[in-house]
This record gives structure tokens, sequence and C-alpha cells, in this order.
């Protein structure tokens, strides 16, 4: 049941910031930003493997052995491999840079390696540069957290800008959080901890939700790794 949990479909907290200027970028009006927040979730059963059943003998029937037969599978009837396609997962949003600040805020040392083993997954892509911030205004918040509602392992506050780079909407400051409680509940083991904190820290990066069960994006799985689909929706977004 643990690996049913689902993940938290990323919380969108929009910031959208209008200014009219004058002359040489003198901004004389300011709107306070606005929160919107939407949520859903889903889950997923893994599929069986169907069992083979044997179909019974009659009563005292003698088994015979099994007679060799002649097939001949004609060349141009063997079916040929199709080579895999790739489907990037989706982005909704970007950094304006592939360096990215983070910090992790949480006094367990358990859940700091946690997310530091999520961060290294994404820097191992080779698509972005996660780096530690040097002061308390980093661009990614990383906690840890308890909920009451027990069909989230994790969940992230998107916020973004108006502005746009590479069609893409400029992310603002985020946070993403793993729920401890679930996660202790349902039992997940480390590396299950680590996969969510790596599905959560995708949100961050600007990565929507992907429709392949075998995606570290796909919203509902806690045993998944980032995949060349994830690294491909990365490269879009940062190209």
């Amino acid at each position: 049941m643990k690996r049913f949990l689902a993940f938290l479909v990323t919380g969108l907290a929009f910031i959208l910031t209008f200014s009219a200027t004058i002359g040489l970028g003198v901004t004389i009006a300011k709107i306070d930003p606005q929160m919107n927040t939407t949520i859903a979730y889903a889950k997923r059963v893994k599929p069986k493997k169907p069992q083979k059943v044997q179909p019974k003998q009659p009563a005292n029937s003698v088994k015979t052995a099994p007679q060799p037969q002649d097939i001949t599978v004609p060349v141009a009837t063997v079916p040929q491999a199709k080579p895999a396609v790739t489907v990037p997962t989706p982005a909704k949003y970007r950094w304006a840079s592939t360096t990215i600040t983070y910090t992790i805020q949480t006094p367990s040392n358990y859940y700091r390696d946690i997310w530091q083993q999520a961060v290294s997954a994404w820097n191992e892509t080779q698509q972005v540069n996660l780096v530690p911030a040097t002061n308390d205004k980093a661009d990614i918040t990383l906690t840890v957290d308890a909920t009451d509602n027990l069909n989230y392992a994790g969940m992230t506050t998107v916020r973004y800008f108006s502005e746009t780079k590479n069609d893409l909407h400029l992310l603002a400051p985020t946070t993403s959080t793993i729920y401890s409680n679930n996660c202790d509940l349902y039992q997940y083991t480390t590396l299950e901890r680590v996969h969510v904190g790596e599905h959560e820290l995708g949100h961050s990066l600007g990565l929507g939700h992907s429709s392949d069960p075998s995606s570290i994006m796909y919203p509902t799985v806690c045993d998944n790794e980032i995949t060349s689909g994830d690294v491909a929706g990365l490269v879009q977004a940062y190209k």
C-alpha cells in the first residue's frame, strides 16, 4: 500500500507583479502578489502478472511426451523492434539561470541527507547546477513537515513571475516539502523518501507531472528514478 501513496500535485502560488514605468525603469506602481493554490491527486495500482493455469489431466490418464513440430517463420513476418521514443516531461516554468540556489531547513540530519541525495540526483543530469545558498535568499527551500491529509507524501508550492524566458514563466522562490508523518505511516524506505524528494524538487525546477509511469515525475509512485524523459524536459526548458 505504501507505494500507492499519491504525490501532491504541485500547489501553484501565482506571483504576478504589475508595474508602470516612466523613463529608465522607474517604478511608480506595484500590486501586491496574489496567491492561488490548486490541489489534485490520483492513485495507481500496479498491475499484477497473470498466473498461468495448467490444464488438468483426466483421471488415470497417461502423459505422453511432446512431439517435435517443424515451424517455418517467413523472414518478412518477423517483427522488428522499434527504437524507444523519449517523451520529454512537460515543463511549465524555469529559472532565469541554470545555476539555482537551495537551502535545506530541517533539524533532522536524516532528512537533510535525504534532501541532499535528491539534489545530487538532479545535478547528475548536468542540466541544472543546484548550489547551497550563501544567504537567506535561496531560490528553493527544502523542508520537512507533517500533514493531516494522508493522501500526500510531499508538496511543492511554485511561485512565478509574469516575465517569461523560452516561453516559460520565470520562477520565484519556491518551497518543496516531504511529509514525514505519511512516510512513516506507510513505512517508506529511505530510498523511497529520496524519490519523494526528487519528485518534489523536480517541480521546483519547473517540471510538471509526466504521463510515463516510470518517470520520477509520475504523480502517484515513490519508487521511480529520473528518466531520460525527465532529463529531456529540463533540456527543453533550459535551452
